[in-house]
């Protein structure tokens, strides 16, 4: 039986980390807002200067204005990023012990696959049977990855074989 990926403080730690990113992500559209709503208060002011100038003037106005609310929201984003931050590590811890386990499990079984290879029984080979959760795919290209050379000696037997029936297609040679 397959064991859970995560415990309950694995769960929270993905929760977490997704709230997180929801927060980030709604950070420029606020400081949006906030510039929005101070080009509507101010937009009467500065009638006299040209346009250029008039809306450099207005943003000036609006981040002097709304200054506090914009530095609260910049420390609030770089708070979301490092509990991010700690947040993914805390993941990675849960997850690097998993992936040894399992890279350790697929070893363990190529392993065996060789055995069987080489004891000619490779088509018996049932990883399920023997409390494996990969496919045979995986398996064999561990395997092969461990031991390069493991089909050699059956791929020069196949080459034999077929060099051994002759070719009934094509025009009849001339003796």
């Amino acid at each position: 039986m397959r064991q859970p990926i995560l415990d309950r403080s694995g769960f929270t730690k993905v929760q977490s980390l997704a709230d997180t990113h929801w927060r980030l992500a709604r950070i420029p559209s606020l400081e949006a807002g906030i510039y929005a709503l101070g080009r509507l208060e101010f937009a009467e002011l500065f009638q006299e200067q040209e346009e250029g100038v008039r809306k450099q003037l207005i943003e000036a106005k609006i981040y002097l204005a709304c200054h506090r609310q914009l530095a609260n929201l910049s420390v609030q984003e770089g708070r979301l990023r490092r509990q991010a931050e700690k947040d993914l590590a805390a993941l990675e811890a849960i997850r690097q012990p998993r992936l040894l386990r399992a890279r350790s499990r697929l070893n363990e079984a190529a392993k065996l696959y060789i055995s069987a290879v080489h004891q000619n029984k490779h088509e018996l080979y049932d990883p399920e049977a023997l409390g494996f959760e990969f496919t045979i795919a995986q398996i064999e290209v561990r395997a092969i990855e461990l031991q390069p050379d493991l089909f050699q000696d059956w791929a020069a037997e196949q080459e034999n074989l077929s060099s051994a029936v002759p070719q009934t297609l094509g025009p009849p040679s001339r003796a």
